[in-house]
């Protein structure tokens, strides 16, 4: 009799740790938790349009002039990491003949792909127009402490010929159009470690304004990331309607110029 209990208890034990194995393998593949990935350049999963959510935000600037004119809106989109949204200089810096006493530079992010109210930056905590990004500071009632984001892609990740995407302007609200490119070989003014371009075929000309600011998302090993900061596009002379270059800030040479000289570290090693 205390046989048979013995027996029977060893059995419902075996039982117990293969029902756990098998939980373990379908959950916990190679001792991480089981994600939803895509396998393209673009945000694909519902855990990747999620981390879209938490990880772009609007820009808007406006400029008042000496005379009391005041110019704008001039959007673009931008990144966030931490409490800051990094995105392309050149939106909070236009070119004016009046003299610019005073910016106005706004943010609005992201919930379940609807846009926020319209709110006033805390301060410009860096900016690099020669190379073309600026880094904002978030007030406190835009920042979602905890929620995950994407991660800065490495150099190594970004490779002639691999397939890039970014997301357009989203004048109705939503994150929901994208268009894919290759990075190309065209010489950036300020040396490669700097600067790379997408070359980028038939894009309508009038969907493109706003871009600038956002990022170039790249699919890596460990998952879709960010690689660079939109700057600007170039058309094609001889046709209005097809991008033929975009060019982008490294974003792995846009953190280290920042915590190099400011001391923030926007890379969190991810």
């Amino acid at each position: 009799m205390q046989k048979s209990a013995l027996w029977l208890l060893g059995a419902a034990l075996v039982v117990v740790v293969a029902a756990g194995f098998v939980a373990y393998t379908q959950f916990f593949p190679d001792g991480a938790p089981l994600q939803e990935q895509g396998t393209g350049p673009c945000p694909e999963t519902k855990y990747e349009q999620g981390l879209l959510d938490n990880s772009t935000a609007i820009v808007s600037a406006y400029f008042i002039a000496a005379d009391g004119e005041r110019f704008g809106p001039y959007r673009g989109l931008g990144f966030v990491e931490g409490q800051y949204v990094v995105t392309a200089a050149h939106i909070i810096n236009q070119d004016f003949e009046q003299e610019i006493v005073r910016r106005e530079i706004f943010l609005e992010r992201f919930l379940h792909s609807e846009r926020t109210s319209r709110t006033s930056i805390s301060r410009i905590a860096y900016e690099n127009q020669a190379v073309d990004f600026a880094l904002l500071e978030m007030p406190q009632e835009l920042q979602r402490d905890g929620r995950e984001t994407f991660g800065l892609a490495q150099r190594s990740d970004v490779s002639y010929g691999e397939t890039v995407c970014f997301y357009l302007h989203p004048f109705s609200g939503k994150l929901d159009k994208t268009i894919e490119g290759t990075v190309s070989r065209f010489p950036p003014p300020y040396g490669a470690e700097a600067w790379f371009g997408f070359k980028i075929e038939a894009v309508l000309a009038h969907i493109v304004p706003g871009a600038s600011g956002g990022p170039a998302f790249i699919r890596t090993p460990e998952g879709l990331k960010i690689a660079g900061i939109i700057r600007r596009m170039v058309f094609d002379p001889e046709s209005k309607t097809t991008t033929i270059q975009l060019q982008a800030t490294d974003a792995t040479y846009a953190a280290g110029e920042i915590l190099r000289k400011t001391g923030i570290d926007i890379s969190r090693g991810r």
